[in-house]
């Protein structure tokens, strides 16, 4: 009976990981995004900081 009970809730926990599967690969990607936009933005400021020029009226 306890090898029983250790099969299921061995089953039990690999299918809740394979149902949270999918929300864990987009919050990777989301994270991505974000450091890209991150990434973008740090490189803007830089750049006004180097170029001030470039960026007069804006």
């Amino acid at each position: 009976m306890n090898t029983w009970s250790a099969f299921f809730h061995r089953c039990r926990r690999v299918f809740g990981r394979l149902a949270r599967f999918p929300n864990a690969i987009l919050a990777a990607l989301e994270q991505k995004r974000l450091e890209l936009v991150r990434r973008d933005s740090e490189a803007e400021r830089l750049d006004r900081i180097r170029n001030p020029s470039k960026y007069r009226g804006k």
